[in-house]
């Protein structure tokens, strides 16, 4: 079967920018976001062989989340000044190496990747996302895989059905409904205020999905029903936040004549230009490597 790399590149960015722990420059201009992101791209695609690979970015518009609660991540701080004049970098080594990129005003990059995840599903292809963000675990399944990684690829990285059930106690197709209880300080909403991942997670254990549970009230232990009863139309409200959108309307094919074929050769150069000295010789090795596939 056929993989499918799909990138989240804002997580991917953020991570970069955070991780590399030298300073290289271009030109006087800090480049070590881009030298994080590259590697980790390299990396990827070296570990996973995609013959389908995008990456999505967030845009500078409102999307719907932001039109239903103008609380939505609006505790989040803009990024340092240097991390701005480093995105066309991102840009132009995405587009040297043939990489799609995908943004969609009025979504997230969540939304795209989750939406190709999706497609490429229903055409044979196993989908394997790329990001640290854990909103990503809802979509997980057989066919659908979430890699926790921005540099080398371990098998700690690696996230299935088994993964998300260790690490939170229910299963992918529970994430939406205990992101709705227990809320996301991340994207700032709060969910059912005192009842946390514990009570969340034995209430999806005994009710199933949040639906029951607010049809199932009178039911409920009396510290979880006083905690819950006036606030169902909120709860609600946070299940809508926190599902990813899997229905975009994204300009993204999966037929042959779009597979992925990285140049390796032509990133090899731009790595050269920005003084990325390793990652020109992994470029190299790279190229060298798919010329000798092609050829054999």
């Amino acid at each position: 079967m056929s993989k499918t790399l799909l990138i989240d590149g804002n997580a991917l960015m953020h991570r970069s920018y955070h991780a590399v722990k030298f300073n290289p420059t271009f030109e006087g201009q800090p480049v070590g976001m881009v030298y994080g992101f590259t590697s980790g791209l390299l990396y990827a695609i070296e570990s996973f062989d995609p013959a389908f690979c995008a990456v999505a970015f967030d845009t500078k518009e409102k999307t719907f989340r932001h039109e239903m609660d103008e609380n939505y991540k609006a505790q989040r701080q803009k990024a340092p000044d240097d991390f701005y004049p480093q995105l066309p970098f991102i840009d132009e080594m995405l587009e040297i190496l043939q990489v799609p990129i995908l943004r969609k005003p009025g979504y997230e990059a969540d939304d795209i990747v989750g939406t190709l995840a999706i497609r490429a599903v229903e055409h044979d292809s196993q989908a394997i996302i790329m990001s640290h963000d854990m909103d990503y675990t809802q979509l997980i399944s057989d066919q659908i895989l979430l890699c926790r990684s921005a540099g080398r690829v371990q098998e700690d990285s690696m996230f299935g059905s088994a993964e998300v059930e260790a690490k939170l106690g229910i299963p992918p197709s529970q994430v939406v409904d205990y992101k709705a209880i227990v809320g996301d300080s991340s994207d700032n909403f709060k969910g059912v205020e005192g009842i946390g991942p514990k009570g969340a997670v034995d209430l999806l254990k005994e009710f199933g999905d949040l639906d029951t549970i607010l049809n199932s009230l009178e039911k409920l232990p009396e510290k979880y029903r006083n905690k819950i009863q006036g606030n169902e139309d909120y709860v609600r409200h946070c299940q809508i936040l926190a599902r990813i959108d899997t229905n975009v309307a994204v300009d993204f094919s999966f037929e042959e004549k779009n597979s992925f074929e990285p140049d390796f050769s032509n990133l090899a150069e731009i790595c050269d230009k920005w003084g990325f000295n390793s990652l020109r010789t992994r470029a190299q090795k790279m190229s060298s490597k798919n010329s000798v596939e092609n050829n054999s």
